[in-house]
């Protein structure tokens, strides 16, 4: 059996979140993470928005920062290497023994991590793991991933977005139409249409992809 478990972290050392109650305006989700050297915890963070400055003050502003630099940049994007001062010595692969974290959002009242575990023990490790680098741990979501309905999922409004970008053809390479032309066609900004795709090809993932091969492979 396989679960779909979405969590939310939080601790006094865990300042990355200042960031996001700085700059709530902004979208932060962590692509990758490791442990660079001793002591340092190197974090892979997508920002979308239009705050870069205000985000990048706030970056250098963590009372843990070792320093953020640019990996690559867009309008509207940009992926930064943010290095902190953290007492982590080792990071289970993933955030887990037996797992697959698909998403993680930084938001003002903690990080949410949306992942695939292959049982209950697993979610327990995960706990003890998080736990024990003295944060708190709470279960936000939890599924049988056996009970997973691929037709549900999105929001209207997900729904439309995606529909409105496919039809325009934000999809199309090269690009028929920018995000700004699609966000115009549904009345909204840039960055709250690149957070609907977001959240709408994340679910989309999860329902298809991963929870599909869950249930084909069970443990």
């Amino acid at each position: 059996m396989g679960l779909i478990v979405e969590y939310r972290q939080w601790g006094e050392g865990l300042y990355i979140t200042e960031v996001a109650a700085t700059v709530p305006e902004m979208r932060l989700t962590v692509e990758r993470w490791r442990i660079e050297s001793e002591h340092v915890l190197c974090l892979f963070v997508r920002a979308e928005g239009d705050q870069f400055d205000d985000l990048e003050a706030a970056f250098a502003d963590l009372p843990n920062s070792r320093g953020t630099d640019i990996v690559s940049e867009c309008q509207t994007a940009r992926l930064y290497r943010v290095r902190l001062d953290s007492t982590l010595t080792h990071l289970p692969e993933n955030s887990s023994v037996n797992g697959v974290i698909s998403h993680v959002r930084i938001e003002p009242d903690g990080i949410y991590v949306t992942g695939y575990l292959a049982d209950r023990e697993e979610l327990i490790r995960t706990r003890e793991f998080i736990t024990d680098q003295d944060m708190a741990m709470e279960v936000v979501r939890l599924q049988d991933a056996t009970e997973a309905n691929p037709d549900d999922g999105l929001t209207d409004e997900q729904f439309e977005a995606l529909i409105t970008a496919y039809e325009m053809g934000y999809f199309d390479v090269p690009k028929g139409a920018t995000q700004a032309d699609v966000a115009g066609a549904l009345g909204i900004s840039p960055p709250s249409l690149s957070e609907r795709l977001k959240r709408a090809q994340q679910r989309l993932i999860e329902q298809h992809l991963v929870e599909g091969r869950l249930m084909n492979d069970p443990a």
